[in-house]
Parts: C-alpha cells; sequence; structure tokens
C-alpha cells in the first residue's frame, strides 16, 4: 500500500473551527497515526491549508445526458473536491444512465438528490413537469429502496414558469413523498411561485432552501432589506440554507444584508453547469470560499460550510469531517495568495476581495489524483 505524508501544514479541523500546524500520513485508503516512516510521497504544505476534501453540495454532473450537466471529476477533484452531490439533474425514469455511465466510474464520491420530476433536468428548452398527478411515486420510493446509499434527498424548483402562481400543491405532494421515504427535500426558490416564507413555514428539519441568497422576485428579505420573520423560524426549527451560487442564482446585495444580520448559509455549494464551471461569477468552489470570505465570514465558518455541515447533511460528518485517524484520506492542500480579486454577480455588481484560495493537490480514498505544478511534492 502506498504511503503519504503531508507535513508543515496548517491542519483544519471542522469540528472545532481550528488550525493548528502538523502532519499526515496515508497509508492505503486511511489516514494513520504520524510515524517515524519512509513514504513513497512526500507533499511539502508548508504555508498551506490541509483540509478533509471539499463537497459540494449542490452541482450537477450529467454531461451526457442532459444539456446542463459538467464533466465529474473535471469539475470537482482539481478543485479540492471528493464528495459532490448531484441535485435534481435526473429523476426516476433516467437515474440508472446517470448511475452507470456517471456514477460509478467517477472517481470522486457522488450521491444524488432526485428530481421530483421523472425526466428530471433533460433540457433547459423546456422545465419539468410538475403536476402532481405525474410524479411516479412507487418507482421512485422503488429506486431508493434499491440504492439506498446513493440518495442524499429528493429536489422539486417552485420557480414561476415551472409551478402556477401561488400553487403549493406540488410541494404539497413532494413533501408527502419525502416523508413516506424518509428523505429530505431540496427547494430551488429562485423567482419563487409561492413566497418564500410560505415555503420555509411548510418545510420540516433538515430540509434544505437552495439558492438562498437569490435576488429575483420575491426573497429571503422584507422592503427594509431585514431577514422575513418566516425565514428566521423556519431555520430555528432545522430548515438549512444553501447559498448554492449558480449563475443567476446569487445577489451580491442580498447575501450582504444577510450577513450582516448574522443570517449565515448553512451550506455553501456551486450549483454548476456549463454556463458556470470555470466561468464567472462562479468558477469553482475554491473561489466561492474565497468569495465569502471578502463578504466578511471567518475563513474556518466558510470551510466548515463546504466540509462539516454537508457532510452532517449527508449523514456522513465522521467519515468525511475529519483527519483523524481511521478516517477516509480524502484530503485537499490549499494555498491562501494575498492579492486583489474581484468578485462579482450576474447582475454585474462587483465587490473587492484581498485574498484568493488556490487549490494544490487532492487525494481521494488514499490515492493522490490531482496536484498543481507548483507544488512541493517528493
Amino acid at each position: 500500500m502506498e504511503t503519504i505524508l503531508i507535513k508543515n501544514g496548517r491542519i483544519f479541523d471542522p469540528a472545532e473551527g481550528t488550525f493548528t500546524t502538523g502532519s499526515i500520513t496515508v497509508k492505503g485508503t486511511k489516514i494513520i497515526e504520524t510515524e517515524d516512516i519512509s513514504p513513497d510521497i512526500t507533499i511539502d504544505a508548508a504555508r498551506c491549508i490541509v483540509s478533509p476534501g471539499l463537497i459540494d453540495a449542490h452541482l450537477h454532473i450529467n454531461d451526457h445526458g442532459s444539456d446542463g450537466g459538467v464533466p465529474a471529476d473535471l469539475a470537482t477533484l482539481p478543485n479540492g473536491v471528493t464528495t459532490a452531490v448531484d441535485v435534481g439533474s435526473c429523476g426516476e425514469s433516467n437515474y440508472r444512465i446517470m448511475r452507470n455511465y456517471h456514477i460509478i466510474p467517477a472517481a470522486v464520491r457522488i450521491k444524488t438528490a432526485l428530481n421530483i420530476s421523472s425526466a428530471g433536468l433533460a433540457t433547459t428548452r423546456f422545465p419539468e413537469n410538475l403536476n402532481p398527478v405525474h410524479f411516479a411515486e412507487e418507482k421512485i420510493q422503488a429506486l431508493f429502496e434499491e440504492f439506498p446509499e446513493d440518495f442524499a434527498g429528493l429536489k422539486i424548483r417552485m420557480s414561476r414558469g415551472i409551478v402556477a402562481e401561488g400553487d403549493i400543491t406540488p410541494l404539497k405532494a413532494a413533501l408527502s413523498l419525502a416523508d413516506k421515504i424518509d428523505t429530505i427535500l431540496i427547494v430551488h426558490i429562485t423567482n419563487p411561485a409561492v413566497p418564500c416564507e410560505t415555503i420555509a413555514e411548510m418545510l420540516r428539519p433538515g430540509d434544505i432552501i437552495c439558492h438562498c441568497f437569490q435576488g429575483t422576485g420575491d426573497t429571503i428579505l422584507d422592503n427594509n432589506n431585514t431577514i422575513k420573520p418566516g425565514i428566521l423560524k423556519a431555520r430555528e426549527k432545522g430548515v438549512l440554507f444553501d447559498a448554492c451560487h449558480g449563475r443567476v442564482n446569487f445577489n451580491l446585495n442580498i447575501a450582504k444584508a444577510a450577513l450582516e444580520q448574522n443570517f449565515l448559509p448553512d451550506i455553501i455549494s456551486t450549483d454548476h453547469s456549463p454556463k458556470n464551471l470555470f466561468r464567472s461569477p462562479v468558477v469553482s468552489i475554491p473561489r466561492l470560499v474565497s468569495k465569502f470570505a471578502a463578504l466578511g465570514m471567518p475563513l474556518e465558518e466558510v470551510l466548515r460550510r463546504v466540509t462539516l455541515f454537508p457532510a452532517r447533511m449527508l449523514g456522513m460528518e465522521d467519515e468525511l469531517a475529519s483527519l483523524q485517524p481511521g478516517t477516509t484520506a480524502d484530503i485537499a492542500v490549499f494555498r491562501t495568495e494575498k492579492r486583489r480579486v474581484v468578485f462579482s454577480d450576474f447582475q454585474g455588481r462587483t465587490m473587492e476581495g484581498d485574498s484568493l484560495l488556490t487549490p494544490l493537490c487532492t487525494i481521494k480514498n488514499g490515492r493522490l489524483l490531482y496536484a498543481a505544478a507548483d507544488i512541493d511534492i517528493s
């Protein structure tokens, strides 16, 4: 078994939200106690952050099966991501195709939130059918029973043009099915056909509102730029909020106002599609980490939202959000570069930052799968 030593790093502990200087040793697929050994690979992580592999909790990887997906390994491993969740690309009718052709062959670990609509997001030419009459409940339940380790939840979009104005019946039906399956529901709220507070009130602890800082139509803020009471009540009862940036699902002004009121996202994800992978305003999850740090969040709190909190959502906190001996060797190394960075949203608003998190190497399940040209490896 190959042994890897990562030395001199600033090791990030998501559970504590702290950094300590030290070394990590990998043997086979596991992290082991660091001891006096002759490693096969030595990585000098001086002045670098060593973190559990990042988790991108919302992206679209079905690039041969829909027109909105990206290549799974390309979108993740070079960015320090070792676990990803495809959210809604597929429904029950085409899930097996994505599983066989994308999930199983991928080096990155992939979980799925299944679209409540049978065809999922097969095309952007027309939206998914959200008439509850057409929800294939028995087939969806059968998939969850056949592949219990695959799924992270169900997904529904409650946007105008997909759902009729004021129609809560699709959301009610999706919640009913999620109850039967005993899984969470992820709800897309950009330009919602139903007020955000109504959606939030209906959700259960553990359910997720994604695109929480979107700025089209009804938002989480009232006319005074104050977080709406129904949104705060939802958080109090355990509803989670994913910043889930995307190309058109993030508004800098909404995010600034929310963070000023200490309304932090529970999860930060990319919503990667061909329109934002390696393209502004998203680019990559390390760039989003840098963006939220520039918005005023402490770096350790941003990192927890791409490690600990999404791992907890997946029920894999002990395995994926730790660098303790005995845990799976999913590790990412980053350098923080001090320089001027301009961040933006899709409507042209900009904000300057003074540092950028740059991925240097990614280890997945004990295998070194990515290394930047300028990292010190021997």
